[in-house]
């Protein structure tokens, strides 16, 4: 299926609200942003092109985050449980309004791709300006004024969450509680 046909599929998806606490691995060197999208824009992501917009993402268990920090350092896709620089998991507490869950089987029948297209390597086609599936869907998905996207694991199967924090409105947010240090929170 081509590009255009996916991306005319994804607002066929049911809509939903979801609420309640994922998981962050956030740099030593950040802790005081632990909310903070900029590196993602920076560096790029599987649902976000490098320079062009933020996305937060979190994961549904700490081992999964911890293993999407590890897995973004290979180019090729193949896991390596070598620490690069230490990390701090927070949890984060969330209530959303507008999520699509590309974690299920009819979401991927609907939109006409499979599991693997979806958990693919994306860094070596963004090194030579490829055109990517999952980042072409959160350019869709920016437009249709989603707030997330649920979506399988890449490295265990487990599911993520990418959040867009551009589009967080009323009554939708992200919040850790840090002792001594306040409320970090987006909006």
């Amino acid at each position: 299926m081509s590009f255009e046909a996916i991306l005319g599929a994804l607002d066929k998806l049911p809509v939903t609200p979801l609420s309640g606490t994922a998981f962050r691995a956030v740099n030593l060197r950040h802790i005081n942003s632990p909310l903070s999208a900029v590196g993602s824009v920076r560096v790029g992501g599987r649902f976000n092109r490098r320079g062009l917009f933020e996305a937060l993402y979190l994961s549904e268990n700490p081992e999964t985050t911890l293993r999407e920090v590890e897995f973004g350092a290979s180019v090729d896709g193949i896991f390596k449980a070598v620490p690069k620089e230490p990390y701090v998991i927070f949890s984060i507490g969330f209530s959303l309004s507008r999520i699509v869950d590309l974690s299920l089987p009819e979401a991927w029948r609907i939109l006409g791709v499979t599991r693997e297209q979806l958990t693919a390597p994306w860094r070596k086609k963004q090194l030579f300006g490829e055109p990517i599936l999952t980042q072409a869907i959160w350019a869709k998905a920016l437009e249709l004024g989603l707030e997330a996207l649920k979506f399988v694991s890449a490295t265990d199967g487990q599911v993520n969450l990418a959040v867009f924090p551009a589009n967080l409105r009323g009554g939708n947010w992200l919040e850790i509680g840090l002792e001594g240090r306040g409320v970090h929170r987006l909006p």
